[in-house]
């Protein structure tokens, strides 16, 4: 069933629609007229503007402060971004250093490696053939491992259990090239 003074349908709510209109209109012109008697003027509005409170009825008392809190809350935000990004950038650059201690201590091993390894084959060329080539080979390579040694230990200074680990690897390698010596 359908609500006082409406019925469902076409032709039945065409009455309805004409009344609506006809009272819109009607409101329109009252708001019109009313228009059209009032003439703003800057003075009349400055002196409207002067009455107003904002401060204290939008704001609940804050008074001026609603001023100075945004710009306080934007200095202490960016503060303390400030503040996490140096800590960020501290943390970054301890590990570029510690990457580039790692970089060093693995190049030093890797050429201390190499040295060994052809030591180690001139010294079994030498045995299995007899042939003098191998020997200055050797030579060469022997002369190499004590220079890449100390690149090694210097590449571990900061570090007191790497440092005495090259320290016995140094002992491990002078055995180990003094045996062909015999």
């Amino acid at each position: 069933m359908a609500a006082a003074g409406f019925k469902f349908g076409v032709r039945s709510s065409l009455p309805y629609l004409a009344r609506a209109l006809q009272h819109f209109g009607q409101q329109l012109g009252k708001s019109s007229t009313l228009k059209a008697r009032r003439q703003w003027t800057g003075e009349a509005f400055a002196k409207k503007m002067n009455r107003v409170n904002l401060l204290n009825e939008v704001l609940n008392g804050l008074g001026r402060w609603y001023v100075a809190i945004p710009p306080f809350l934007i200095v202490s935000f960016l503060a303390a971004l400030f503040f996490v990004t140096g800590q960020g950038q501290q943390r970054l650059q301890e590990a570029g250093e510690r990457l580039q201690k790692s970089a060093a201590r693995e190049q030093g091993i890797e050429a201390l490696q190499s040295s060994l390894s052809r030591s180690v084959g001139a010294q079994s060329g030498f045995l299995l053939t007899g042939d003098q080539r191998y020997i200055d080979t050797y030579n060469r390579a022997v002369a190499e491992v004590e220079p890449r040694l100390e690149e090694l230990r210097l590449a571990y200074a900061g570090s007191d259990a790497g440092l005495s680990q090259v320290r016995d690897l140094h002992v491990l390698i002078g055995k180990r090239l003094a045996e062909f010596c015999r």
